[in-house]
């Protein structure tokens, strides 16, 4: 899944994304890039949950994830 979405032309345009340089959720966890890291939120957070209470608590994860490493 993970592949799948980094593998996106628009995502590897826009930001510059190589998805060889992820190969692995850990690796992506972790690496400083916070669009690929909201990408490893959104499939960890979503990979078995489909409550909507979640979901909106993972957005707000990840917009403040965002606004705090985008938004400087």
């Amino acid at each position: 899944m993970l592949q799948l979405v980094l593998s996106d032309e628009k995502l590897i345009s826009k930001y510059g994304i190589n998805p060889a340089d992820y190969p692995t959720m850990y690796d992506a966890a972790g690496c400083g890039n916070p669009v690929v890291e909201c990408v490893v939120m959104i499939i960890n957070g979503i990979k078995d949950n489909f409550d909507e209470s979640d979901q909106k608590a993972l957005y707000t994860k990840i917009r403040n994830h965002l606004n705090d490493t985008l938004l400087i």
